[in-house]
């Protein structure tokens, strides 16, 4: 579409040509199309920033995987360094933070870590989930996964969770108990069990 100034431009050298000749006709249809086609080039160009733009932003909003939890400890180099949400049980206590499911608890635990810039409400849903010095929760987390190294305490696992958010938290148990209570808890409610919350 072809702008009011645009269109000026053309009527002015129209009401020239009439003085000037053919010759000079020719020249200012041609600068006419020139500048509808300018026009069109801006308008064209402005399309296509859009489409640009809108490709950017999606691609930094790509929806974030969710993985079940014991596909991280099945292939773990393909989860490696990447963005994932899973759904766990988090076992915590004195030197001890980790998440895990019964469904393959013999594959290993993975470390669980905080993120210096987890968001606020996360923040404090896992602080009131922890609110002894241990216990066992199910909780959705969304973080970056991490293997190939020592993590935790004394280097003792092979993958470690960093979270950035922690929602839909269930506390199983809070404090210290016995162990047979805890596998009781466990089995029952705990990732993998016969009634997972």
């Amino acid at each position: 579409m072809v702008s009011w100034e645009a269109m000026e431009r053309i009527l002015s050298h129209r009401t020239r040509t009439l003085q000037l000749g053919q010759e000079a006709s020719i020249w200012i249809a041609f600068e006419a199309m020139m500048v509808v086609r300018k026009t069109n080039m801006r308008w064209i160009g402005g399309v296509v920033l859009g489409f640009l733009l809108a490709q950017v932003a999606s691609d930094s909003q790509t929806p974030i995987e969710r993985v079940e939890f014991c596909e991280l400890l099945k292939n773990p180099d393909r989860y490696n360094g990447k963005e994932v949400t899973v759904r766990a049980s988090h076992r915590y206590g004195f030197e001890w933070t980790y998440l895990y499911c019964l469904g393959c608890k013999n594959d290993g635990h993975i470390w669980f870590d905080v993120s210096g810039d987890i968001d606020t409400e996360s923040e404090k849903t896992l602080q009131a989930a922890h609110r002894k010095g241990a216990g066992i929760v199910n909780l959705t987390v969304t973080g970056v996964f991490k293997t190939g190294g020592s993590y935790g305490h004394l280097g003792g696992y092979r993958h470690m969770f960093v979270v950035r958010k922690a929602w839909d938290v269930v506390v199983l148990s809070q404090g210290m108990k016995g162990s047979a209570r805890e596998k009781e808890i466990e089995e029952k409610w705990a990732c993998g069990g016969a009634n997972p919350k």
